[in-house]
């Protein structure tokens, strides 16, 4: 397994900060290195940014293995702890239903019962339990590079990144410095620090909502059976 170079810039790699990186057209280099640690790497992965009218646009960015497991790693965790939660959430609904009513419940309210008490223990359990800090040199616990989508200008096409780790942004500014923009930041949350699993969740919203409308699903379900 090979080591990550050292990078002049990777003792910011954990401040609450992202670089962006805007590029004229949809032709660019992309350098054969991990936007997360910076090791060379052959892996890509997709990355895709939705715009206004339905329209998307997609790439394919380096990640190396290190860095994709520990991204998955993440997102496994949380659907464990999702599926726990529901467990426990409707069993204790169910149980305490027959405890407090003698007759049939309502569908809906069943299924309210039910989604309200998975959901609480879910929230509980994620802000309780705590995800360790990456080592200094990974700059964020997932989605290390993102496409902020197409921004037309003067009737050119211009693509924003936003990446995590500053030096991996320097690097493809310079790769494609004839077509580029120099290096901004804004201040965003770091996912590599140690955080909880729903603070670490927030920044992925579309996970919420998944687990959000799974729960409803099968509330729903459960509560016709």
């Amino acid at each position: 397994m090979s080591e990550p170079p050292e990078s002049p810039y990777e003792a910011e790699n954990h401040r609450d900060l992202e670089y962006y990186v805007e590029i004229t057209g949809t032709r660019y280099n992309r350098p054969d290195i991990c936007t997360c640690c910076l090791k060379k790497t052959d892996i890509r992965r997709p990355v895709r940014a939705y715009g206004k009218n339905n329209t998307s646009i997609s790439t394919r960015m380096p990640l190396c293995a290190d860095c994709l497991k520990h991204a998955r790693q993440f997102t496994w965790l949380a659907v464990l702890l999702a599926a726990a939660a529901y467990i426990a959430g409707t069993l204790a609904a169910g149980f305490g239903l027959r405890l407090i009513t003698e007759g049939p419940v309502p569908v809906l309210l069943n299924a309210l019962i039910r989604f309200a008490a998975a959901s609480g223990i879910f929230l509980l359990l994620s802000a309780l339990i705590r995800m360790k800090e990456l080592p200094q040199h990974h700059a964020a616990r997932f989605d290390s590079v993102a496409l902020s989508g197409m921004l037309p200008e003067n009737g050119e096409a211009r693509m924003k990144f936003a990446f995590r780790n500053r030096a991996s942004a320097q690097v493809f500014w310079e790769g494609n410095r004839s077509i580029a923009r120099p290096v901004t930041s804004a201040a965003k949350f770091n996912t590599a620090k140690r955080a909880s699993v729903l603070r670490l969740m927030l920044c992925r919203p579309a996970m919420l909502w998944i687990t959000g409308g799974v729960y409803v699903l099968l509330s729903l379900l459960a509560a016709n059976v």
